[in-house]
């Protein structure tokens, strides 16, 4: 197949002696979450996510927890997958339109992600790791965001431009 994308950035688990990272196979429209051992490069262990119509439906960054447990957003879906066999812990589709970050850990079973919703809103959202349930979401209007975003912007280069 033809592996379409080299944006992506591996997730290391030094306990486990692994390397996590994700591929998109355009032939196939398929996504790939490939385990391999980080001395010897050698394949562990992989995982198809089927069905994906479009290269921007692909697996996102993996997410590592101080269990072992891998996280990943890919495009709608948001997976808690077991580092030893591959299978789903959970899987969870919260109202989302695209997730658009990897997601972040803590070490009290809470993780932090954002999306968008609707492509009209960004979500920032914590989820609890045992069971992909949501502990709270903040939503927020792209429009209103980007706005600040340019106007403060504008005031941050007008301060410290050479030329003013």
């Amino acid at each position: 197949g033809n592996a379409a994308d080299n944006r992506k950035t591996p997730a290391i688990d030094l306990t486990k002696n692994r390397v996590y990272i994700t591929y998109y196979d355009i032939d196939e429209n398929e996504s790939y979450l490939l385990s391999i051992n980080r001395t010897t490069g050698q394949l562990v262990n992989q995982k198809v996510f089927t069905g994906l119509l479009y290269q921007s439906h692909q697996a996102g960054i993996p997410s590592i927890d101080s269990d072992g447990n891998i996280y990943i957003g890919c495009r709608t879906f948001l997976y808690s997958i077991d580092p030893d066999d591959f299978s789903e812990n959970w899987v969870i589709e919260p109202g989302i339109s695209k997730i658009i970050s990897a997601p972040a850990l803590n070490s009290s079973q809470k993780m932090y992600i954002s999306y968008w919703r609707n492509y009209s809103e960004d979500v920032v959202a914590s989820i609890n790791t045992s069971n992909g349930s949501t502990n709270w979401e903040i939503p927020f209007t792209l429009g209103s965001y980007r706005s600040e975003e340019r106007r403060v912007g504008k005031e941050c280069r007008s301060r410290w431009s050479p030329y003013h």
